[in-house]
Order: structure tokens, then sequence, then C-alpha cells
């Protein structure tokens, strides 16, 4: 498991305050002195959901995006991220899903409307 410390962020462009920021809600995995060592992939989703924040500015989104690419880049990470859209196959089990809880919902009306 790959780790990465504040100074390693800061070194990648992260200024002091967001270093502290992205590792304020994680878990460190290791300590030696003061040093912390935090999981790569938690800093990395930390980071993307430091940019959602609805009060975040462009010019620090700018900047987070450019530490995600440089740890990335760095560590050799490879993110893989869920399809926005929905893909057909999945979109056709769902509505064939869908279509089975209706035919069994006017089965029992049926039965329902014989007795």
């Amino acid at each position: 498991m790959k780790t990465i410390t504040r100074r390693q962020l800061r070194d990648l462009g992260a200024s002091q305050y967001q270093a502290v920021k992205i590792t304020k809600n994680i878990q460190y995995l290791n300590i030696k002195g003061l040093t912390y060592f935090y999981n790569i992939s938690e800093v990395i989703k930390s980071i993307s959901l430091y940019k959602k924040l609805p009060r975040t500015k462009n010019t620090t989104i700018r900047s987070l995006e450019n530490l995600e690419i440089n740890i990335q880049n760095k560590y050799k990470i490879i993110e893989f991220k869920k399809p926005e859209k929905p893909s057909l196959i999945s979109q056709f089990y769902s509505n064939q899903e869908e279509l089975e809880r209706k035919f069994k919902s006017v089965g029992k009306m049926l039965e329902s409307i014989q007795r």
C-alpha cells in the first residue's frame, strides 16, 4: 500500500493549508516521529471531495486538480471512475426488472378478481 505525507503533498504543489485540509479526516496508516503517513488512494478521494465543496474557488480547484495529476504521475496511480451514464446493458436489466415487477402485480390483481 502506497503512502504519502503532508510534506510530500506540499512538495507536489499543495499549500500547507490544503495539505492539512486534505488529510484532516483521513486515518493515518503509520507514524514515524512527527511524520504521519496516509494512504494515497484515500488522499485522492479526499481531494475529489474537497474540489466538490460549494465554497471552493476555481483557482483552488485548478491547483487541486494539478496536485491530483502530480500524485498520480509520481506514484503511478490509476483511478478507475464509474461511468457517469449507465450502460445499455444495465439500462436493459433495470427496465426488465421493472417490467417483471409490474407483471407480477398485474397477475396478483387478476387472481384477486377471479376469486
